[in-house]
């Protein structure tokens, strides 16, 4: 079989207003947000889910600033690995907080949309400072094009919207099909009664229909911006 086992690295952290990630809803409330990567250990594999962000390379975008909570380094120390046993890095999309140490993988495949690279590198004005061309320039990048299977276990799905080109990453744990979600988005995104789109995206249409195809295709989310898994069996 080939089941993964998921693990969020969790390298910083912020407080927010949830209605942020939730376009309208939970308006009066406080979340805080998980700022990192997620690995996907198999007997043979270690698979990296974008690299995540320090508040040292956050400084480079929009928001204020992160509360640092663990390096890089010493969240694959917790699973005895360092860069070098990361087998390949899949990124959802090309948002500075998400790849900001894309510069340490030049040993292995670094996964990445065709929409999405070229929206990055011509991004429409008001999501410009989303980018930060010196976090994925000069890098090595394995171009894909729409929904496929990237390694036995392991798909990826075009889930556009918050980015042109975001992609979920699709994984076969023990406990059912799993995605990392590719949209930046929080656990309150998924809530039985009070289910939100994303609350920063280019096409709200578009990231509608993801979220749906999303929960159309999984049982299970990690959404990108929450250490914890939401259940989408909705028993």
């Amino acid at each position: 079989m080939n089941t993964y086992t998921i693990h969020p690295l969790q390298m910083a952290r912020a407080t927010r207003p949830t209605v942020m990630h939730t376009y309208l809803r939970n308006i009066n409330e406080i979340t805080t947000l998980f700022y990192g990567a997620f690995l996907l250990k198999s007997e043979n594999r270690n698979i990296l889910v974008d690299t995540g962000c320090d508040a040292l390379n956050y400084s480079a975008g929009p928001y204020s600033s992160l509360e640092d909570v663990a390096s890089l380094e010493q969240n694959l120390g917790r699973f005895g690995l360092d860069i070098d046993k990361i087998d390949a890095v899949i990124l959802t999309h090309l948002h500075f907080d998400h790849i900001a140490f894309l510069n340490r993988f030049h040993h292995c495949p670094k996964f990445v949309q065709k929409r999405e690279l070229s929206s990055a590198l011509n991004p429409h004005p008001y999501f410009s400072s989303f980018y930060v061309p010196r976090f994925f320039e000069n890098i090595n990048l394995e171009i894909i094009d729409g929904d496929r299977l990237l390694f036995p276990g392991i798909d990826v799905a075009m889930v556009p919207g918050h980015s042109a080109g975001c992609q979920a990453v699709i994984v076969e744990t023990n406990e059912g099909l799993a995605a990392v979600s590719g949209f930046c988005c929080v656990a309150q995104n998924f809530e039985k009664n009070n289910i939100a789109v994303p609350g920063i995206h280019e096409n709200f249409s578009e990231c509608y229909d993801s979220m749906f195809k999303l929960m159309g295709l999984v049982d299970i989310v990690y959404a990108n911006h929450s250490s914890e898994p939401v259940s989408l069996k909705r028993g």
